[in-house]
């Protein structure tokens, strides 16, 4: 008798990567499974009737499959009935990239070793997408540096940072975070108390980050004001700017701070709100 679960997995965007991923590693494990997106939910179907397959499908999940910054709760659940078969396409999006990538990249038996044309092809893809990197990384701090963390080791004995923002640096979207800095040399190094963190994010950033660790560098620094940059706190995670994977806001008011929280209602479909803005200066509060 063959032994069936469901796994209903919430994913608040409609970014279908993270279902591809996972169609993916069921393709790759062979087990008797199907991916579905559907509703902002991937469902994930297996049949847990093949041991061996099963026991393959979940150490591909837990070396493979990335966290993402939009995961939601999980609901797992038996079920009875036929697996419906999905063959699953993701469109491309501008994400990091993946395990699996990292894997091609730093092996020098892969024939993509160090390869700096490398495209994502993991999640279901097709894998026409570049994400682009112009960037000059620096062993050399400037004012407003954002700094790359190229060896991950050493993260908690530079930063403080809480197990949500661990996570969400790490994740698939790769954001920018504002880290409280640990470490008595870089403070020195910055004159800094906090500093913006970025983990590699694209195939340059992971090269670098693989030549530099070779070197003894743990972290190197750049300057960008205007990729995904995204704030932390508990379970909640605010987005400050973003130039890939998120929309363009809609132009709703002149003023950019009422227009930015037009359309954070917008997205909640609150009709109405009172936000609240404070910097150093003043504290303003918007109704």
């Amino acid at each position: 008798m063959s032994i069936k679960i469901r796994q209903v997995i919430e994913f608040n965007s409609d970014f279908q990567y993270f279902a591809g991923f996972l169609n993916h590693i069921v393709q790759q494990s062979s087990i008797n499974a199907n991916v579905k997106f559907q509703n902002r939910k991937v469902i994930l179907e297996i049949d847990e009737t093949d041991k061996e397959k099963v026991q393959k499908f979940s150490d591909e999940v837990t070396k493979y499959l990335p966290h993402s910054l939009f995961l939601g709760e999980i609901d797992t659940s038996n079920f009875d009935g036929d697996l419906e078969k999905h063959n699953s396409i993701s469109p491309d999006y501008e994400i990091a990239p993946c395990n699996f990538c990292i894997e091609e990249l730093s092996n020098e038996t892969s024939p993509h070793y160090l390869d700096n044309g490398y495209r994502c092809s993991h999640y279901s893809n097709k894998g026409e997408l570049f994400l682009e990197d112009e960037f000059t990384y620096s062993p050399n701090y400037s004012e407003n540096s954002i700094l790359l963390l190229t060896n991950s080791a050493k993260f908690d004995e530079l930063f403080i940072a809480t197990d949500d923002e661990k996570k969400a640096l790490f994740s698939i979207e790769k954001p920018t975070l504002k880290l409280t800095i640990r470490n008595q040399e870089l403070k020195e190094l910055t004159g800094k108390k906090y500093l913006f963190v970025k983990a590699p994010w694209s195939v340059k950033s992971v090269l670098v980050a693989i030549q530099s660790k070779e070197s003894g560098f743990d972290y190197l620094f750049f300057n960008d004001n205007d990729d995904l940059k995204a704030i932390v706190i508990q379970d909640n995670i605010s987005f400050i700017k973003a130039n890939r994977l998120l929309p363009k806001l809609k132009n709703l008011h002149e003023n950019r701070l009422l227009n930015r929280f037009l359309n954070i209602l917008d997205e909640a479909n609150f009709k109405n709100g009172i936000g609240i803005y404070l910097n150093e200066k003043k504290i303003s509060f918007l109704v």
